[in-house]
């Protein structure tokens, strides 16, 4: 055998001997060390700095869960930990199915005389009935007609939102884009520009309901409140008359007043929960 014959045999024998080795090496990161080894089964290094940070992000997920909703909510929105392990507590859950059910209604007609002519005329209207709602697919509005004593717990935390019911699989889907970014919100709001004044219009708001609409573009004057100076009985009347609002809170003039400061932007994040369609969350 020629002598380069000889060490391509050698070389050929090595490198079969290698990748074995290799593709070992790889079976033993992906199923022991779950992909983290240098040159192992996740090789570029770049995901092995993105699964980092996802334990990280999932890390901080898990310890915002202890605050109260719209706190958790707000912060994973302030600080870009976004939907990372996200999990809401059983009572908000269970409030936000109800704010999918629907009343039932029955369909009625009746018939009027009109003047002048004598013209009868028939009016079909709607009456909702008595018993509990049912949950329906589409948009959910909590801050609309009929639906003002919706809880601050839906409110201050998803506001509008859109739910899927799955009969078969007896659940209902709620999705949500989680941002402050409306037809009533200032878009000063998120643009990370440091703004002391509309801060401080925030704040004066709540016992001066006037101080807020100057963050906004609303230059109706007819409608406008009156203009309140500060003293304590000022503080207390607001106080109370904000309790029921399902808008309005000393919370969520505060938490504004902390975005009009902040230098940094505000990363939307969506929201994607499961949950039963007919029982109680315990």
């Amino acid at each position: 055998m020629p002598l380069s014959g000889f060490f391509s045999g050698i070389k050929r024998f090595a490198g079969e001997k290698l990748s074995e080795a290799q593709r070992g090496y790889g079976q033993l990161d992906k199923n022991v060390f779950g992909g983290v080894l240098p040159g192992g089964a996740a090789s570029p290094l770049s995901e092995v700095k993105g699964r980092f940070n996802q334990a990280r992000l999932d890390a901080a997920g898990s310890a915002l869960n202890t605050l109260p909703d719209r706190v958790n909510l707000f912060t994973r929105y302030m600080t870009g930990v976004g939907n990372s392990n996200l999990q809401l507590d059983e009572s908000t859950l269970n409030d936000l199915r109800r704010s999918t059910e629907k009343t039932p209604v029955i369909q009625q007609e009746k018939k009027v005389t009109m003047l002048p002519g004598n013209v009868e005329t028939t009016f079909k209207f709607e009456v909702p009935t008595y018993g509990p709602g049912f949950p329906e697919s589409g948009p959910v509005n909590p801050y609309g007609i009929g639906t003002a004593s919706a809880p601050k717990s839906v409110t201050n935390t998803l506001g509008r939102f859109n739910a899927t019911v799955d009969a078969r699989a007896n659940t209902i889907r709620i999705q949500d884009k989680y941002d402050m970014v409306n037809e009533s919100e200032d878009p000063d709001l998120v643009s990370g520009k440091f703004q002391p004044q509309k801060a401080w219009n925030e704040i004066e708001s709540i016992w001066n309901p006037a101080a807020g609409l100057r963050n906004l573009s609303i230059k109706n004057k007819i409608f406008a409140p009156e203009e309140k100076q500060y003293n304590p009985k000022n503080v207390q009347k607001a106080l109370s008359a904000t309790g029921e609002s399902p808008t309005y809170s000393p919370a969520t003039r505060f938490a504004r007043a902390l975005m009009y400061v902040s230098t940094v932007k505000p990363k939307a994040y969506d929201v994607n929960i499961t949950i039963p369609m007919e029982r109680e969350i315990q």
